[in-house]
C-alpha cells in the first residue's frame, strides 16, 4: 500500500514537472514567436533605412556631379576617395584612374597641394584666387581659379578633406567687360567733345578746299592737293561720326525679317565700297534654310556689312567669300574656335540661325586675334579699328555669340549665331 502511494506521488510529481515543461515549452515559443515579429519588423525598419541610406547617398553623388564647380575629397590619408566630372575634365583626370590613389602622385594636382597641407597643420579654412594651367586649355594659357580647402572633422579628429575648385574665366570676362564698358563710357564723352571741337572747323576746311578747287580748274596739279585736303577731310568726318555711332547705346527693334534678305543686302552694299570696287571677289552663298523670324534686321544687316567688308578688305580685292545660312536646334559647341565673344544674355540651349563668313585671305596672326574686337586695334594700313568693335556691340545687343577660326594662309571664318527666341 506504501509502495502504491509513493507511485502515485512519484507519478504525480512527473506530471507537474511534464506540465510546467509544456508551460515553459509554449513560454519559449510565444517568446520565439515574438522575436521572431520583432526580428521581422527590424528587418523591415532596416530594409527601408538601407533604402533610405541609398538614395540618400545617390542624391549627393548626383548632387556632386552636377556641381558646376571640381570637387575632390580626400580621407586621412590624403587619397582621392571622391572627385566629380567638372574637376575631372578640368585637370584632364579619369575618375578610376584618380580614385585611391595619394594627391601628391598626381602631377596635374599639383597645384592643391599647399592647401592640402594648409589644412593638415590645422590652420584656418583657405579659399584663394589663383592663376593654375588646366587639361582643356588648348592655348596653353593660365586659368584664373578659386581653390577652397576645408577639413572633414569626426570628434575633433581629421578624417578627410574637402576641396572646391571654381573657374573663373567667365567671371573674369565680366570683370574686363565692366572695365571695358566704362572705357566705352569716357569715350562716349569724349566723342562728343570731339564731334564738337573738330567738326566745326572741319566743315570751314572742307568748304574752303572745294572753293580752292573751283578756283584752280586750270592747275591741275595745285587742283589734285585741293583734291587731297578733300578726301582728308571727308575720311577725317567718316572717322568722328563712325566714333559717335560707336559711343551711342544701340536701342534693338525686333520685327519679322526673312534673313537671307539681310544677308543679299549686306553683299550689295558691301560691294558699293569705295576700296572694293572693280576688285576680282566672287561671293559664294550657301543658303540651307529659309529663316524667317522676329529679330532686328537692321542691326544684323550692320553686322554682316562689317563682316563682310572686314573679309573684302583681308583679301585685298581678290579671293572667295562663302557666306553660308543654316538652322540650328541649339549651338555644338566649336572646339576649334580661336576666339568666341558672347552676350552676357547668351544661352546656349535656344534654336539659332547659323550665319557663317568665310574668306580666303592670309589669316590673322594669333598675337593679334584675341585684340580684334577692341576699339582702334587693326593690322590694315587703312581703317579706323571700329568695324569688329561695333560687330562685337551689336552682337551684345542681340544676345548671340560670334567664333573666329583662321589659319595663316588659309583665310579666317567667322561664325555667327544669331538667337531665334
Amino acid at each position: 500500500m506504501q509502495q502504491k502511494t509513493e507511485k502515485l506521488e512519484q507519478l504525480k510529481v512527473l506530471q507537474e514537472a511534464f506540465e510546467q515543461f509544456n508551460r515553459q515549452t509554449e513560454g519559449l515559443t510565444l517568446a520565439y514567436e515574438s522575436l521572431q515579429k520583432r526580428a521581422s519588423k527590424i528587418d523591415k525598419e532596416l530594409e527601408k533605412k538601407n533604402i533610405q541610406l541609398k538614395d540618400a547617398i545617390r542624391y549627393l553623388d548626383s548632387l556632386v556631379r552636377s556641381m558646376q564647380s571640381g570637387l575632390i575629397a580626400l580621407d586621412g590619408s590624403q587619397c582621392i576617395e571622391t572627385i566629380n566630372p567638372v574637376a575631372s575634365s578640368l585637370f584632364g583626370i579619369k575618375e578610376r584612374e584618380a580614385i585611391g590613389k595619394p594627391i601628391g602622385e598626381l602631377f596635374i594636382l599639383e597645384p592643391l597641394l599647399p592647401f592640402v597641407d594648409q589644412i593638415i597643420k590645422g590652420m584656418p579654412v583657405k579659399t584663394e584666387e589663383v592663376l593654375i594651367k588646366l587639361y582643356n586649355d588648348k592655348n596653353n594659357d593660365m586659368t584664373l581659379v578659386e581653390i577652397s580647402a576645408s577639413p572633414i572633422m569626426s570628434k575633433k579628429e581629421l578624417k578627410g578633406i574637402l576641396i572646391i575648385i571654381r573657374d573663373l574665366t567667365e567671371i573674369k570676362e565680366l570683370r574686363e567687360r565692366v572695365i571695358r564698358n566704362e572705357n566705352l563710357a569716357d569715350l562716349g564723352q569724349m566723342a562728343v567733345t570731339v564731334a564738337h571741337e573738330i567738326r566745326n572747323p572741319l566743315g570751314g576746311v572742307e568748304g574752303f578746299a572745294a572753293l580752292l578747287r573751283k578756283d584752280l580748274k586750270d592747275d591741275i596739279k595745285k587742283r589734285e592737293l585741293a583734291d587731297k585736303i578733300l578726301v582728308g577731310t571727308r575720311e577725317l568726318n567718316s572717322f568722328i561720326t563712325n566714333l559717335l555711332d560707336f559711343s551711342r547705346p544701340l536701342k534693338v527693334v525686333k520685327k519679322k525679317e526673312n534673313i537671307i534678305d539681310i544677308v543679299n543686302k549686306a553683299i550689295i552694299y558691301s560691294e558699293q565700297y569705295p576700296k572694293n570696287v572693280q576688285n576680282k571677289i566672287r561671293v559664294k552663298k550657301v543658303f540651307k534654310d529659309n529663316i524667317i523670324h522676329l529679330l532686328d534686321g537692321h542691326l544684323l544687316f550692320r553686322l554682316l556689312l562689317n563682316i563682310v567688308i572686314n573679309a573684302y578688305e583681308a583679301m585685298e580685292g581678290k579671293g572667295t567669300c562663302e557666306i553660308r545660312i543654316e538652322l540650328l536646334d541649339k549651338i555644338v559647341k566649336n572646339k576649334k574656335a580661336d576666339l568666341s565673344i558672347k552676350s552676357i544674355n547668351y544661352r546656349e540651349n535656344n534654336p539659332f540661325a547659323l550665319i557663317t563668313v568665310k574668306d580666303t585671305g592670309p589669316g590673322i596672326e594669333k598675337d593679334l586675334l584675341k585684340e580684334i574686337f577692341r576699339p582702334f586695334i587693326t593690322s590694315k594700313n587703312f581703317g579706323t579699328g571700329l568695324g569688329l568693335p561695333m560687330v562685337q556691340k551689336i552682337m551684345e545687343a542681340l544676345n548671340g555669340r560670334i567664333d573666329v577660326v583662321s589659319n595663316k594662309n588659309k583665310g579666317t571664318k567667322f561664325l555667327i549665331y544669331v538667337p531665334l527666341v
